[in-house]
């Protein structure tokens, strides 16, 4: 009951802070007072985000063990990694042209790349889960499609290409590959899987 009410509140300040981030008006001309409060209401959620993860994983380790709470760990932490990398990218590519605010707009690149680099350990920890490991990549590809025509940031196509390419072999090699397949391991709600 605890971690439900810890991730409706996770969603409810991850909802919020996108819809400051992307109605905000003049949101092309970011100065230090509202990048101050974008990076205090990421670090807020971040905070919030990280505890209800860590109890819901202490939970799903007592209940069925480290690799399991790992899988389940994916798709939250990959959702996490989504947030952090659109308020990079806000950050990043909103703020005013001027040099006085290049430390703000270096922050914002960090927060990109931990953003990034939390989308990857999201698809290293679904390793060797193949259908997890399709729907990790889908999902960030849908999310690597949709920020570069939000955040004017063609490059991040890139990103998408990648991403869609990864789940194709992964897709393909599930469906072509028994030994992949084998993999797979039985669902959570599959009470034979863990008797």
């Amino acid at each position: 009951m605890v971690h439900c009410i810890c991730l409706c509140g996770v969603g409810f300040a991850d909802g919020f802070g996108g819809k400051f981030l992307y109605f905000r008006p003049n949101r092309n001309n970011f100065d230090t007072d509202a990048a101050n409060s974008v990076f205090m209401l990421l670090g807020i959620s971040v905070f919030c985000t990280a505890v209800a993860l860590g109890l819901i994983t202490a939970q799903a380790v007592k209940s069925c063990g480290l690799s399991i709470a790992l899988d389940c760990l994916t798709i939250p932490l990959a959702l996490a990694a989504y947030s952090i990398l659109s308020v990079g990218l806000r950050i990043m590519r909103g703020m005013k042209d001027d040099p006085q605010v290049e430390s703000y707009r270096l922050a914002g690149t960090v927060v990109t790349l931990i953003g990034i680099v939390l989308q990857l350990a999201a698809i290293v920890l679904a390793w060797p889960q193949p259908l997890l490991i399709i729907a990790l990549v889908l999902s960030a590809r849908q999310a690597w499609h949709i920020l570069p025509c939000a955040y004017d940031f063609p490059a991040a196509h890139a990103g998408a290409m990648v991403c869609l390419a990864m789940a194709y072999l992964a897709g393909f090699y599930t469906i072509f590959d028994e030994g992949l397949r084998s993999l797979q391991k039985p669902s959570l709600f599959d009470p034979v899987g863990h008797a």
